[in-house]
């Protein structure tokens, strides 16, 4: 049987770079994210990857590599709607939107 797969569009705080997700549906409708790769952002959007949205959690399988500027496994995802590296730290600003506030929850791994 064939995996339900998709990509995800992540942004890394400390290099601004845009980066894609791949991202594997599981049975029970959670995600799990399988690998990280480089992409521009145009390139990302002839793709349709600004579009995706993956519902549940979006829990690490052993060989996902983290941010590939990075290496953070660890994400936060703002109000706007998208996905950033997560550093741990209270305060947070937004590299999509620049929106700044706390960070209530975020996915640590």
């Amino acid at each position: 049987m064939m995996k339900e797969a998709a990509v995800i569009l992540f942004k890394c705080d400390k290099a601004h770079k845009t980066f894609g997700v791949t991202v594997e549906k599981q049975p029970d409708g959670d995600w799990h994210r399988v690998w990280a790769f480089g992409i521009d952002e145009k390139r990302a959007a002839r793709e349709g990857y600004d579009r995706m949205k993956a519902g549940g959690s979006l829990t690490c399988k052993p060989e996902y590599p983290g941010c590939p500027y990075c290496g953070e496994l660890n994400f936060v995802r703002c109000s706007c709607g998208k996905y950033s590296c997560y550093h741990q730290s209270k305060d947070f600003i937004c590299v999509w939107c620049g929106s700044k506030g706390e960070v209530e929850s975020a996915n640590y791994f």
